[in-house]
């Protein structure tokens, strides 16, 4: 569906004199915005219908940045991916707004998270000076995030971006 889509996209933006290879790609292209897209969008509506959007966006927000610093993997097939984003965005935060976990179980976890962020963005074992930036940003999203959440939903949204956090380190070890 989203390939023939795509396809129909695709001739707005392609010209006949366009080479083969730019036609692909131009396809490509718009197929995995198209992918993208209807996946927050799933997401989103979940978030929205049940009455949790606001922890919902945040925690989708959250993984469309990190995971752009983080370099996450990607699952071999279309819907282990959705079904692995609506956990990791929507099932795991949502469920675990309702799970009363005592605050020094929380600090504990995030400490935790925190301490393992570097090791998950060097994963390659190369360390350089880049390894440290995205591991000092990916600490900085990480601990605005949970402010964010702490402001905007209160502390128990704490466990949910820290939920997510480790479901994008999971994706990082994909690689």
């Amino acid at each position: 569906m989203q390939h023939g889509l795509a396809l129909l996209l695709s001739k707005m933006f392609i010209d006949e004199k366009d080479s083969e290879e730019d036609r692909a790609l131009a396809v490509y292209g718009i197929e995995v915005f198209l992918n993208e897209f209807l996946k927050c969008m799933l997401i989103l509506v979940l978030g929205f219908l049940t009455g949790h959007f606001r922890v919902t966006a945040l925690s989708t927000l959250f993984v469309f940045i990190s995971r752009k610093v983080i370099r996450g993997g990607h699952f071999d097939t279309n819907l282990l991916c959705i079904l692995y984003s609506v956990f990791s965005c929507f099932v795991l935060p949502v469920g675990l707004l309702y799970l009363r976990i005592p605050l020094v179980v929380l600090g504990v976890l995030i400490a935790l998270i925190i301490a393992t962020i570097p090791v998950v963005c060097s994963y390659d074992k190369t360390l350089d000076t880049r390894d440290y930036g995205r591991a000092f940003i990916d600490i900085f999203l990480f601990v605005s995030f949970l402010t964010m959440a702490y402001f905007v939903i209160g502390v128990e949204a704490l466990g949910s971006i820290a939920a997510v956090q480790i479901c994008i380190e999971i994706m990082c070890d994909r690689k």
